[in-house]
């Protein structure tokens, strides 16, 4: 599932989105680990410009994104790698 919109009024334009995806996952240990591993993933973005004149423009922008893997290593533990990223 995913979504946004932008816009500008004047000197000024924007957009945002978002973005969310889940996998119940599948079983790829089947003799050493029984366990299904999937993952969960979401994330964010906004972005705000000014135009200052005709040659420059100022922009900022921010991501945020979780991703959350489960994944097999061991026999009987269920491992899962986290991973979040901020700008």
């Amino acid at each position: 599932v995913n979504g946004g919109f932008s816009g500008a009024n004047g000197p000024w334009d924007y957009a945002l989105g978002a973005i969310k995806e889940k996998s119940k996952g599948f079983n790829a240990k089947q003799d050493s680990n029984p366990d299904i591993d999937g993952y969960d993933n979401h994330a964010e973005t906004a972005r705000l410009g000014l135009k200052i004149n005709k040659d420059h423009k100022l922009e900022a922008t921010l991501l945020q994104s979780r991703m959350d893997a489960q994944y097999d290593a061991s026999t009987v533990q269920d491992e899962h790698s986290i991973e979040t990223i901020q700008t």
